[in-house]
């Protein structure tokens, strides 16, 4: 419904695609997860209304708005005891903001709300689901780092963590994957160039779709990529739901539904840096 109303649909426009999304997931397996479905259903939108990006507005105005509070956030991070700590807090504290609210009016309003929240979910985190000494141990060994993306606007947090991490280790390679194509308000190669992520890490397409992440159904220069990072940092749920892998992996997002929630168990809102391993 929400992608429809994007795409300026109809009411019985609308109808129809409620009807036929009934359809699919009525036929659809449930291992597979919930990006697939989504990429189905917003494939109808795409095809109903002839839009291919009907989130298009939006993640400008997402990637505007937090390019200006890029400043401060940096030297929030930088008089930090901890530089990678606090940059990965922001990162995570981009997942939990919904940035397509955002306008000119209030930036300074969600800069505060933005440090603010990301303060009190951390206070009350659990650190089971908060590996960052392992997270820390692992950016430090590792030569090659696969940087999974998530949303616009997010994207911008994402590069201060990168940047922070190029800072402390000058000679680390980061790939930074984005989406092939439109889907949702996730992030594309556009979207990165525009808010700067290619001064700190080599930006690639990963060939994926949906909303997440399936390693089998990338392309080859991500599975090669892949192959040589020393660790994945993986943004957001949709990639937490979809990405597998035997490669140690830590999962920046927040649990945003229950079901997420209990598989991790968690309680719901919990904020995690997630590790697959050990």
């Amino acid at each position: 419904v929400e992608a429809s109303q994007k795409a300026g649909l109809s009411e019985k426009e609308t109808k129809k695609i409620i009807v036929k999304s009934a359809k699919i997931i009525a036929k659809t397996s449930m291992d597979v997860p919930p990006p697939v479905i989504a990429f189905e259903i917003n494939s109808l939108v795409n095809k109903i209304s002839g839009i291919t990006d009907f989130y298009e507005e939006e993640k400008k105005k997402s990637n505007d708005a937090v390019l200006g509070i890029y400043d401060k956030c940096i030297k929030r991070i930088n008089k930090s005891k901890d530089p990678l700590l606090a940059s990965v807090e922001l990162s995570i504290a981009g997942n939990i903001i919904d940035f397509g609210i955002m306008n000119k009016i209030d930036i300074d309003k969600e800069v505060l709300r933005i440090i603010n929240s990301e303060e009190k979910m951390l206070k009350h985190a659990d650190k089971k689901y908060f590996a960052y000494s392992q997270f820390a141990k692992h950016v430090d060994k590792s030569g090659v780092i696969l940087f999974l993306g998530d949303n616009a606007g997010e994207i911008v947090f994402d590069k201060m963590l990168i940047e922070t991490i190029k800072k402390k280790y000058p000679r680390k390679r980061i790939i930074y994957a984005v989406k092939a194509k439109p889907i949702l308000n996730d992030s594309l190669k556009e979207d990165a160039l525009y808010c700067g992520l290619d001064s700190y890490a080599e930006i690639i397409t990963s060939g994926s779709v949906i909303p997440g992440t399936i390693a089998e159904r990338c392309s080859k220069q991500f599975a090669e990529y892949l192959s040589q990072a020393g660790m994945v940092i993986s943004k957001g749920q949709g990639n937490f739901e979809s990405f597998v892998s035997d490669k140690p992996v830590f999962y920046l997002f927040m649990a945003k539904c229950p079901v997420v929630a209990n598989e991790i168990g968690c309680a719901q809102g919990t904020i995690n840096l997630y590790y697959n391993g050990k």
